[in-house]
């Protein structure tokens, strides 16, 4: 048995979920683990069904603690704030290469975030089928908005403020001018793109951004379980500018569009990781 723990807002839960997806392809026997969001807040909480209809296997608690510790409890949290480290046991293990399938035959517990294009293009048809948004009780401004996007030459624009801005690991990435020249090479290459903004902080981005072009509309109703609606709205658009977030990402990857350009960051964080896709431009 291995267990695949979940933590994190939606884009993180996709990329977990891809990893479970994708060691069920290989033949192993795999759960979902779900229990940290009964005792902490993570955004909106577990969203993968409420928002796919995504039905999984999930492991218990029991199960999880014959792999590893459970984070949550008082014990590992004491540890974390005396040792500014998790506790794990043997079993749990948070790197996986897949040049290295024959050392995992036995249980193991997964706790990572699994954010590696590699482990998506793995199970493509499986997430593309299992990704398909429930949108029965969209609102009127959410349907309006809709019919605005399929009906222009439409760009999503993510601009993710909020919790990035007293983090210098993220932060610091997709500045002003990523955004501004992200907005005019969309300009040049397309005829008359209407650009449509997805952000936490749209008065930010009227104060900077409003001048790049006179056709800008900016999304900022869907709010808290509806959140995800603004993913959903950016896989209709045409073409999409990302920001160095999962949200966005997965909004990109999801965009259906066989002609769409994808500009994303030259870099997803300070670290310098990469989580662009080939076709991408990086700017």
């Amino acid at each position: 048995m291995m267990i695949v723990r979940v933590s994190g807002g939606l884009g993180n839960q996709m990329f977990q979920y891809a990893f479970y997806k994708y060691l069920q392809k290989k033949g192993y026997d795999v759960l979902l683990d779900i229990n940290d969001y009964s005792h902490i807040e993570y955004h909106n909480g577990f969203e993968l069904e409420r928002v796919f209809n995504i039905k999984s296997l999930y492991a218990d608690l029991n199960q999880v603690k014959t792999l590893a510790y459970f984070k949550q409890s008082l014990f590992c949290k004491i540890y974390r704030k005396i040792f500014k480290s998790e506790l794990r046991k043997k079993t749990e293990i948070t790197s996986y290469s897949s040049q290295q399938d024959k050392i995992y035959n036995k249980s193991l517990y997964f706790d990572g975030i699994w954010q590696d294009p590699i482990f998506i293009a793995g199970v493509e048809k499986e997430l593309k089928k299992a990704f398909q948004f429930s949108t029965t009780n969209v609102s009127k401004l959410c349907l309006d908005m809709k019919h605005q996007i399929i009906n222009c030459n439409s760009v999503s624009v993510h601009v993710r403020r909020g919790d990035y801005l007293n983090n210098k690991k993220f932060g610091e990435v997709c500045n002003k001018e990523y955004y501004v020249n992200s907005m005019n090479y969309m300009k040049e290459k397309y005829n008359n793109p209407s650009f449509f903004i997805f952000s936490d902080d749209i008065e930010w981005c009227k104060e900077n951004l409003s001048f790049v072009s006179n056709d800008i509309r900016y999304i900022n109703f869907n709010k808290g379980k509806n959140s995800y609606l603004d993913m959903y709205l950016m896989t209709l658009c045409n073409h999409n500018i990302i920001a160095n977030s999962t949200f966005s990402w997965w909004g990109a990857w999801l965009n259906s569009n066989t002609d769409k350009q994808v500009i994303c960051p030259q870099r997803w964080d300070t670290t310098g990781r990469d989580l662009s896709l080939d076709s991408w431009i990086k700017m």
